[in-house]
Order: structure tokens, then sequence, then C-alpha cells
């Protein structure tokens, strides 16, 4: 009786030894390596099924290693709900953890999320870092069409790269998109570009403008926007004939453009004298 109570006794400390390793953290060298996990590897984590494990290897293979954790919130479905979850899991090739997770915050009106937990916080997060750009946009995310921001529609790849978090791939995105899908009719839409995630946006949406100074525009930024040449070519012969352009009407009545390019453009036009 006594043998079978000493067993008994040792089969317990070792399954509350077992126990207690399985439920203990992770020691930081056991982090995930999200930059080199398998999609099997990586739906172990929490939230992460199969399609969001499919999603995080072809952002990687698309557009290179994750840099930070944070990253990690550019692949669609990964929202700050399921990054808080698995941030204290995951590494970036052996690299101590990078990111603090977001706090908790309750959703105001100006937050949604997908059913996915996908960010599309629209406010701003704090003051831009460099001085040369002004907040310009509107809480419906369209914007006002400051001078001082670079605008999406007509801007080169050079330009574009001067936006936190656009490296080169990312504005040649950027310009592919606008070439098959014609202007940005909004700054809102892209993230519709692939690599332009909320995190991403959230930090160049004050940055950013879709609209263009149809008196001030030259026939490139024009044609950029999607009108031809022979009418970009008779809407500047037109201003300095007549002066400037004071309203859309005047596209159409005035100067004779096709009433379904006028209503394209009106979205992104300014007409500042």
């Amino acid at each position: 009786m006594r043998r079978t109570f000493v067993q008994w006794q040792r089969v317990s400390m070792i399954v509350v030894a077992a126990f207690i390793f399985i439920a203990a953290p992770s020691p930081a060298g056991e982090l995930l390596d999200i930059n080199r996990a398998s999609e099997a590897e990586l739906q172990q984590l929490p939230g992460i099924g199969p399609a969001r494990a499919r999603a995080i290897v072809e952002h990687r293979e698309q557009h290179g290693p994750f840099k930070t954790i944070d990253s990690l919130a550019d692949v669609h479905g990964i929202g700050p709900a399921v990054l808080r979850s698995i941030s204290d899991r995951i590494t970036t090739s052996g690299e101590e953890v990078q990111s603090t997770p977001p706090a908790a915050t309750s959703q105001s009106p100006s937050t949604q999320s997908d059913d996915d937990g996908f960010d599309l916080d629209l406010t701003k997060d704090g003051e831009p870092e460099n001085e040369v750009f002004e907040r310009a946009s509107t809480p419906d995310g369209s914007d006002t069409g400051s001078s001082d921001l670079i605008n999406i529609n007509t801007a080169e790849p050079s330009v574009l790269t001067l936006l936190p978090g656009v490296g080169p791939a990312r504005a040649e995105a950027i310009i592919s998109h606008r070439s098959a899908e014609g202007p940005f009719i909004s700054i809102e839409r892209i993230t519709d570009v692939s690599g332009i995630g909320p995190a991403t946006y959230r930090n160049i949406h004050d940055k950013i403008t879709v609209r263009i100074d149809i008196n001030e525009a030259t026939v490139t930024d024009l044609v950029a926007v999607g009108v031809d040449k022979v009418s970009a070519g008779r809407i500047i012969d037109w201003i300095e004939e007549h002066g400037p352009v004071k309203a859309t009407v005047q596209l159409s009545e005035d100067i004779g453009l096709d009433e379904s390019l006028v209503a394209t453009l009106e979205p992104i036009l300014r007409f500042d004298d």
C-alpha cells in the first residue's frame, strides 16, 4: 500500500510539473519568428486560422520580411485586437520584441473594424513629425488639397518615398494601382493598394492629398488624373485666355469637356485663384 501511495505521489508531481512547464510563458528565445514560420506554425497563435496564416505568408513573400511586430498590422485581417493577443508570442528574425501591445480603448464613432478586426481607424494619432507637412484631411476621409501635401495622384515614385513607411516597392505599387484603376478619389482609397495597410495609412493620411488646383495644373498633372492630352491643352489654353476656372460646370459649358470626364474629375479638383 505504501509503495502504491509513493508511486501515486510521484505521478502527481510529474503531472503538476508538466502543467507548469506548459502554462509558463515561453522565454524570448522561443518566440515564433513571423518571418520564418510556416502556415502550420502560425496557426498555433491565438486568433490565427488558416486564412490569416496564409495571408501573413503571402504578404511577406510579396513585400519582404516584417521589420517590426507592428508591421504585421499591414496584413489584411490582422487588426489591433489580434495583434495584442499575439504580440508577446512573436518576434522578427530572432530579434527582441519590438512592439508594445496597443492599449485597449473603447471604440469611438470614428473607429471601425471589419469582421476580421481590420483596423479602419481614420483618426489622427499625433502631430506630423515633419513640419513641412500640414494636416489637411477632414473627418470623412477627403482633404482640403493643401499645396504642402504630397498628391498621390500626380507624385512620382521618388516623391512618394518621402512618406513614412513608403519605400520604393510601395511607391511603385501606388503608381501601378492608379495607372490601372484611375486616380484616387479620396485619400482613404490608398488602402486599396497592395501593401498599404491601416498602420501605414495612419502614418501618412495627414501628409497626402488627391486634389489638384486646375488653375495651376500642368498638362502632366491633368493627364495623371485621367484627362487626355488634347482636353488638357484646351483647359490650359482657356485659362490663359479667359482667366481662372471658378466652378466645375465651366469645364463642360465653357471649355466643352465631355460631361462624363467632368463627373470623374469633380471629386479631385480645386478652383483656387
